[in-house]
């Protein structure tokens, strides 16, 4: 670690997800950049070395160490109350849509006055270092790692004392001795060429929360490590792009992957594991075949949905 180096935790949220309704976000991926611009505080501070901690609205998502931070200028829109100019709440279940936070005045969309900001936009980049969150931690335990009890700001300094520890407690993980912090994360050269997939919004977030909710316990399989575990989605992701817990299963990676390609399914009137014939040849998932399964109490998954994951695999049994 050199003297000058530094750690921040910063929340990285969907439009649709901001607290308030200010402005339109950032383009952020998490497993890949972050972005913020000149109107967040500590925006001058983050440097090229620094290690990023990203959170989403619930749970931290994963770290990595900044390679590169970009700047571009532009102008940004910013929302403000008709009555006093103060900042705009957006709500949805209210109507009407829009609260002050100032003078509690509440009005429609197309009342909302704007003012136009010149601004710096920073993209800290740190793709090839990124590592993802294996177990969850929630805001309130983050906040125990903070340097202070900033609980406003987008971007929040780290106690780089804690930062050892914040980092066994995300990875689930023993570090050695001379883990990352005697140069910054370690990165193994030779061998392969890293590369960088586009994830799903909101994957990581789903997967910690089934995590959350239901522990380190695979639906099948039961107890295993927190990283070897996946959040499936029962019902495909790309055809109706939604998370939610009773809709996602906890699966062992292989096991995720022949959920997603309909070689196992679930009854979900007697609650057993079935496995496809072309798969019975291998002693252990056979084993499974015909096990029963127990939901969790809280969130279980979605009967109807896994009926129509059992009905769509029937070709394959």
């Amino acid at each position: 670690m050199s003297e000058s180096q530094q750690a921040w935790i910063a929340i990285a949220k969907a439009p649709s997800e901001l607290s308030y309704g200010v402005h339109d976000g950032y383009d952020d991926e998490p497993g890949s950049h972050y972005e913020y611009d000149s109107l967040v505080g500590n925006h001058k501070n983050i440097k090229a070395g620094d290690l990023l901690f990203v959170r989403g609205s619930r749970h931290l998502l994963g770290f990595g160490q900044v390679e590169t931070i970009t700047t571009t200028h532009g102008a940004k829109e910013l929302r403000k109350c008709p009555t006093c100019g103060g900042r705009p709440e957006s709500r949805k279940t209210k109507m009407p849509e829009w609260r002050c936070m100032k003078c509690a005045s509440e009005f429609e969309t197309d009342e909302l006055d704007s003012v136009s900001k010149e601004i710096t936009v920073y993209r800290a980049s740190y793709a090839n270092t990124w590592q993802d969150a294996n177990q969850p931690l929630d805001i309130d335990e983050l906040l125990s790692f903070q340097a202070n009890n900033d609980t406003q700001s987008a971007i929040r300094r780290l106690d780089f004392s804690k930062v050892p520890a914040l980092i066994t407690r995300a990875l689930g993980l023993l570090l050695p001795n001379n883990g990352v912090f005697a140069g910054g994360l370690v990165k193994i050269e030779g061998g392969h060429t890293i590369t960088v997939s586009r994830r799903r919004r909101g994957q990581q977030e789903f997967r910690l929360a089934l995590l959350a909710a239901n522990g380190p316990s695979c639906f099948v399989s039961g107890l295993n490590p927190e990283f070897v575990l996946e959040a499936a989605h029962i019902r495909p992701f790309a055809k109706f792009e939604s998370h939610f817990l009773s809709g996602g299963l906890l699966l062992r990676r292989d096991l995720h992957a022949l959920f997603d390609r309909s070689m196992l399914r679930i009854d979900p009137v007697k609650w057993q594991v079935e496995v496809s014939p072309a798969i019975k040849a291998f002693p252990y998932y056979q084993s499974f075949h015909q096990q029963k399964v127990v939901p969790p109490a809280s969130n279980p998954p979605n009967t109807e949905l896994l009926a129509e994951h059992y009905s769509a695999s029937a070709s394959n049994f």
